[in-house]
């Protein structure tokens, strides 16, 4: 926990004290609490931020990663598809599920999901990372590297 995730908790607090029902501020001090690891208070807002306006994509997606942290992948599931009905071509969304499936198990599914995202964004590090990560899961190391992305010409 660094100063600046205690301090952006603090910053959401505030605004909170004066609009308590403001939907973007809940969602991002959700956030904020998931990166403290705080993740039971994280689904409390998250839940009340979608009580407000119960189709925001992206509260529904933090929602769904912050279920994968607590190993409630059923649950993280469902909000992974709702956030997919919202906006199907969302790659950011696509990776989240595949991540959700892999660490469920279910690496084949994920595999295809990832696919999906790597169609929309094409070299995006964050998916060939968890198509690496989801490989090792199987065991496939080899495959693993396979998709770690190539270093950018100057990169150190």
């Amino acid at each position: 926990i660094t100063w600046v995730e205690t301090e952006a908790l603090a910053d959401f607090n505030r605004p909170l004290e004066l609009r308590p029902d403001y939907p973007a501020t809940l969602n991002n001090r959700g956030v904020a609490l998931g990166k403290l690891a705080r993740n039971e208070e994280a689904l409390i807002d998250f839940n009340r931020s979608l009580y407000l306006p119960p189709d925001d994509r992206d509260t529904v997606m933090n929602r769904g990663n912050t279920l994968d942290q607590l190993v409630r992948y059923v649950e993280a599931l469902k909000d992974d598809n709702c956030a997919l009905e919202l906006q199907p071509d969302a790659s950011d969304t696509l990776m989240n599920h595949g991540i959700t499936l892999a660490n469920f198990g279910r690496c084949d599914e994920a595999f295809s999901v990832y696919c999906r995202s790597l169609e929309l964004r094409r070299d995006d590090p964050d998916t060939l990372y968890n198509v690496a990560g989801a490989h090792s899961k199987t065991g496939q190391c080899r495959e693993s590297l396979q998709w770690l992305p190539r270093p950018i010409a100057g990169d150190p």
